[in-house]
């Protein structure tokens, strides 16, 4: 499953591109998939598990951004000096909506953590740094 712009969106109901930006959700992500290939590297929970997570924590990011930028700003405009509300004031309590999507990526974080970490390989152990470096990085000697 690949996450894309209008999953986010749907997920957090923001279809406005001047409330939220593509750029922003296309960097949630973005960071949602390296930090889900890092824990796919590292626990050998079985591969569908990591879509559904993935998603979660895109979506949580995305609403992060969002959450960090929103203005409360009463529709209506001045006239002579006065302001004339056009309608009534929108306020976007952002806190509890945010920490509900956080409860459900960090709930699919956790089924992913409870299953074994996966065995890495050994790295090259070495008394010199440098010379581990240099093996490390195979046919190529920068030294």
């Amino acid at each position: 499953m690949t996450v894309i712009i209008a999953d986010i969106r749907a997920a957090i109901n923001i279809p406005e591109t001047s409330e939220l930006s593509d750029v922003a959700i296309t960097s949630a992500i973005t960071r949602a998939g390296t930090y889900l290939t890092v824990l796919e590297a590292q626990y050998s929970a079985p591969t569908e598990y990591f879509p559904p997570c993935e998603l979660a924590y895109a979506v949580y990011l995305a609403y992060q951004t969002y959450a960090d930028r929103v203005l409360n700003a009463p529709p209506g405009s001045y006239q002579e000096g006065q302001w004339s509300p056009i309608a009534e004031e929108i306020v976007r309590e952002t806190n509890s909506k945010l920490q509900g999507l956080r409860t459900v990526y960090k709930d699919y974080e956790k089924i992913i953590k409870s299953f074994p970490v996966k065995r890495m390989g050994r790295l090259m152990a070495s008394s010199s740094p440098a010379r581990a470096l240099k093996f490390g990085i195979g046919q190529h000697d920068f030294h």
